[in-house]
């Protein structure tokens, strides 16, 4: 049976779940039907960076986006996690830059203003592949990799099959290598034929539920942080990308490169929100008892995404890890 045929025997098996009450489907569609727009971005629509300068790279056929603030220091190379994008990163990119490291901070394919062809391999490791070619065309080595929810996954494999890419680890609400129950985005995208609706998702009433939904006080889902999300997500092929992304979300891909990374004790350190509702505290504390090398701070007040939450507190947290390991 094809894929399709697959999907489209599934039918009867949303139809069920739509008949059970998912209303949120039903408000999603309406908002799709209502006002959702159907105009597709390009990178020539961007609004620039809010500081620095955005750049981009193709690798093998993909255009990459990336933020680029030029410094005297070491290289600070920072990662989105799902749903996400440089943009996430870039409170705390323009702090490390004014303490003079050299930020990057990049689009993963499929994700913010980089390719996302229909065509594309959106498993972790194939993710993992990508960036680890954008980097060998920028000739990054030894770089502090700091990678948030997904991107901190990005960062255990990379480390892990290319150890001379990464000095230092830093793990902010990472994805771990244990069960746990998956937040309602990536549920969703294991729906039949979630990749033909996945486009209803894209409206700026259910960008907020979640952005607001990760965070500690929901307040900070403000309408431009809303909207910078929703610019990205409405790029062509973006949900389909999203899709396939939460779809290929295994996490005992990650097991491995834990056990590798503290056997060969590379330098690691972890940021948590102590209110994180997506990947919750208690699993940050399973993956530091993994890592018995690692050093750990807690940001009080804060959920999944400390970077956009309390900027300053995790910034300050990466610079005293990279200082403290420097002297």
């Amino acid at each position: 049976m094809s894929q399709i045929q697959k999907e489209v025997a599934g039918c009867g098996l949303l139809k069920a779940f739509l008949l059970k009450g998912a209303l949120l489907f039903g408000a999603m569609a309406l908002l799709a039907i209502c006002g959702c727009t159907s105009i597709q971005g390009r990178p020539g629509d961007m609004a620039p960076a809010q500081l620095g300068a955005n750049r981009f790279v193709e690798v093998n056929g993909v255009r990459f986006h990336y933020i680029e603030m030029q410094g005297p220091g070491e290289v600070v190379f920072l990662q989105h996690g799902f749903a996400s994008s440089s943009f996430s990163f870039e409170e705390v990119a323009g702090i490390l830059n004014s303490r003079g490291y050299h930020v990057y901070a990049l689009d993963m394919m499929g994700f913010g203003w980089s390719d996302k062809p229909r065509d594309g391999a959106y498993d972790p490791v194939s993710l993992m592949e990508g960036i680890n070619c954008v980097m060998e065309a920028l000739s990054l080595e030894q770089v502090n990799f700091a990678g948030n929810s997904l991107g901190g996954g990005m960062g255990l494999l990379l480390a892990e099959k290319y150890p001379h890419r990464i000095k230092r680890l830093i793990l902010i609400d990472s994805a771990v290598p244990y069960e746990f129950k998956k937040p309602l985005p990536v549920r969703l995208a294991n729906l039949p034929l979630a990749p033909h609706i996945s486009p209803i998702m894209r409206s700026r009433w259910f960008v907020k539920k979640n952005l607001a939904e990760t965070m500690y006080d929901s307040e900070k889902a403000t309408p431009e942080r809303v909207e910078a999300y929703y610019q990205r997500l409405k790029t062509p092929n973006a949900m389909f990308a999203q899709t396939l992304v939460a779809r290929g979300a295994h996490m005992d891909v990650y097991g491995p490169a834990v056990a590798a990374i503290a056997k060969a004790g590379m330098a690691c350190h972890l940021i948590w929100g102590r209110q994180d509702a997506w990947i919750p505290l208690e699993f940050g504390k399973r993956l530091k008892a993994d890592l018995p090398q690692a050093s750990m701070d807690i940001i009080e007040q804060c959920g999944h995404i400390p970077q956009e939450e309390r900027p300053e507190e995790t910034a300050a947290s990466i610079i005293n890890f990279i200082e403290g390991q420097s002297q």
